[in-house]
């Protein structure tokens, strides 16, 4: 991936299905300069 011209190497790829790419929204949020975190509070099963 290419962030304001440095390459940043992400740890999954992308993927087409059925005509339509599919993308790792974490990374780009984080290339937007937004901060991702994990609440494992909020996960319910």
């Amino acid at each position: 991936m290419d962030v304001n011209g440095e390459t940043v190497k992400m740890d999954t790829a992308a993927r087409i299905v059925d005509d339509r790419t599919y993308i790792p929204v974490r990374f780009v949020a984080e290339a937007l300069g937004f901060e991702v975190d994990y609440l494992t509070d909020t996960n319910q099963n």
